[in-house]
């Protein structure tokens, strides 16, 4: 007994630190295995798993380890050819666990929960090389609490956990590199870096980071840094062209171009997600304030460690709003994106307070941490109910409605389908008024079914693609399944 006491007492901050973890992912946990009918996070894990069927059913070769937009059977059920706005290194990675795991909705979004995980354990250890662990432990508690990243710690996108796992990686054998001296790690965190260009193209903000370690403590070596950067960065992005090329027959260079532009936009915050709803505008406000208190008080902290990641992430922040329009349309992603400098932010606070009287400090935390785990707890509840959520605070055009349960009518008529149909899935085409995005392609993809999208009358449609039968299904205003064949 005396000794489980003394356990207790000398790791109580570790103990309690794993029970606030646990509850910060058990929204995570609790709905682990629900049907995908939320709207944006649910519609992600779907395609991933519409992917993973892919892969599944045809292994990576045949698939030229590329993404399909939608299922393919037998090149009948597909409906536009490769998704190439991304590379496909990301979708293979979040693919191989369902080949032991199954492809279901829980094997789906465990595996980015277990890369957040792994994330915490990576912040853990980068706070602790450059403060202490006590400092470390409340980073990880602050950073698992930030509202978006309780929602989206289960979002297996390419600007998911996985996107800011590479950076906690670069800077982690970064330092190991900085006191062990050792080639080996310079060598990991430039293989991390050409990695993460294979993951997606905006992981170029890593190339600030590594610049950076170089212009603070490798000043010397710093052509050398250059050089391998500039020819790591070339060799990936042409690797990503190849794919391209080898999957599409074209470089595609114009419509990458044009996704660039598209994403691109001028820094307007008015127009984003930034404060559309109320617990953004709570969460909105303290990030920035937290922002510019931590970045005007960080110059009193004389850690060069500390400032290095601070800048780096000022940096990639700012590089990430100015060319990323998405950065501000979608507000899970500028949060996830600044979950780390605000964390970085907060904690100069704390340090700045301990520095100038140990009772601020003892007040100061508490409060911190109450504050942030009461938003993210508001975050959730409001997250919890269904309504119309938009993507652009004035953009009415682009609203959409959101089920948190399994009552959307689109996931009501595929499980009714499933559950009484008839039809062969080998000879069967099914047709949908509203597929419900990526969500039906999964269901339908899992029991061998193809589908297509029938927007005006499903008698006239036309694109038979060699099945017997072509049936349209939906519900009727009491929810009642109507099945009727057109072929």
């Amino acid at each position: 007994m005396q000794s489980i006491k003394s356990q207790i007492t000398k790791y109580w901050k570790y103990y309690l630190t794993i029970f606030l973890v646990a509850f910060s992912i058990s929204y995570s946990i609790i709905g682990i295995n629900k049907p995908f009918t939320t709207g944006h996070l649910d519609n992600i894990n779907a395609r991933q798993g519409t992917w993973n069927e892919n892969f599944i059913q045809h292994g990576y070769f045949k698939m030229k380890f590329g993404t399909l937009a939608s299922f393919d059977k037998d090149n009948r059920c597909l409906k536009s050819g490769y998704y190439i706005n991304h590379p496909s290194f990301g979708p293979i990675l979040y693919s191989l666990p369902a080949w032991l795991l199954g492809n279901k909705e829980w094997s789906i979004r465990i595996v980015p929960l277990l890369i957040f995980l792994f994330n915490l354990f990576l912040l853990y250890k980068i706070i602790s090389h450059i403060f202490d662990s006590e400092t470390g432990l409340i980073a990880v508690i602050i950073y698992s609490f930030l509202p978006v990243n309780r929602i989206y710690n289960m979002l297996p996108d390419y600007y998911g956990p996985l996107f800011f796992t590479y950076t906690l990686l670069i800077i982690y054998f970064i330092f190991k590199y900085d006191r062990e001296e050792k080639t080996k790690y310079e060598i990991l965190f430039f293989t991390v870096y050409f990695f993460s260009l294979l993951h997606d193209w905006f992981s170029i903000v890593n190339f600030f980071v590594i610049l950076l370690y170089y212009l603070f403590f490798k000043r010397k070596k710093i052509y050398k840094g250059l050089f391998f950067l500039v020819t790591l960065t070339n060799a990936a992005f042409l690797l990503n062209f190849l794919h391209i090329y080898l999957l599409t027959g074209s470089f595609m260079v114009d419509k990458i171009f044009r996704q660039f532009i598209y994403r691109k936009g001028e820094i307007n915050f008015i127009n984003s997600l930034f404060l559309l709803h109320n617990f953004e505008i709570a969460f909105g406000i303290a990030a920035i304030t937290a922002a510019i208190a931590g970045i005007l008080v960080f110059y009193k902290i004389r850690n060069k460690k500390y400032k290095f990641i601070l800048y780096s992430q000022i940096i990639t922040s700012l590089f990430l709003l100015i060319m990323f329009k998405g950065a501000l349309e979608i507000h899970w992603f500028l949060f996830m994106n600044f979950s780390l400098l605000i964390t970085l932010a907060i904690l100069s606070i704390l340090k700045f307070s301990k520095e100038r009287g140990y009772f601020i400090f003892k007040l100061l935390l508490p409060a911190i941490l109450f504050l942030i785990i009461l938003s993210s707890q508001s975050v959730i509840n409001e997250y919890r109910q269904d309504g119309v959520h938009c993507r652009g605070r004035f953009n009415k055009n682009r609203c959409f409605l959101e089920y948190k349960d399994d009552s959307a009518p689109h996931y009501i008529l595929l499980k009714k389908f499933l559950e009484t149909t008839n039809y062969n899935s080998e000879e069967t085409l099914i047709l949908l008024r509203d597929p419900g995005f990526y969500k039906a392609d999964y269901y339908l993809a899992i029991n061998g079914y193809c589908f297509d999208t029938a927007f005006g009358n499903p008698f006239e449609y036309n694109n038979l693609k060699g099945f017997e039968n072509i049936v349209f299904i939906e519900l009727d205003e009491n929810n009642n399944l109507k099945i009727e064949k057109t072929k």
